[in-house]
């Protein structure tokens, strides 16, 4: 530790107390393979992640469009791609979702926003994540 305390050798070097569920909500990458070690595995939605998340949603005009945001975020994490390449108009099955990818993306959208979802309500008819926003939406009990 003694040479942590250096200031050349300390560059890049934190230590810190982190709210693991609003990491993750805030950076999906955060529940990938790479990150296991460093996220504690009870870190998933508790009780008050769920409540800042709906405090955060209530308080934003446009919480289907930050779910829809955020959902993009996520499918572009399961898919290793750049979000930025995903319109959100798009059915998901146009990003090359298989079954697999399709039920990691319904994990991570489960946890992010901690609700229960199937792989019909994603894979049904011309699902788009603006489309999927909404079930999200209803899920949530906002305004």
């Amino acid at each position: 530790m003694r040479e942590l305390r250096d200031e050349e050798a300390a560059q890049g070097v934190g230590a810190g107390e982190a709210g693991w569920s609003r990491a993750r909500r805030l950076l999906p990458a955060l529940a990938t393979a790479r990150f296991t070690r460093l996220v504690p595995a009870d870190a998933g939605p508790g009780p008050e992640g769920r409540a800042d998340l709906l405090r955060e949603l209530a308080a934003r005009d446009e919480a289907r469009a930050a779910i829809t945001q955020t959902l993009t975020l996520l499918l572009a994490t399961v898919l290793h791609s750049d979000p930025e390449e995903l319109d959100p108009a798009r059915p998901v099955t146009d990003f090359g979702l298989d079954s697999l990818l399709s039920t990691e993306f319904l994990v991570r959208a489960g946890e992010h926003f901690d609700v229960r979802l199937a792989a019909t309500e994603l894979m049904g008819g011309d699902r788009t994540p603006t489309c999927f926003a909404h079930v999200v939406h209803s899920r949530l009990d906002l305004p």
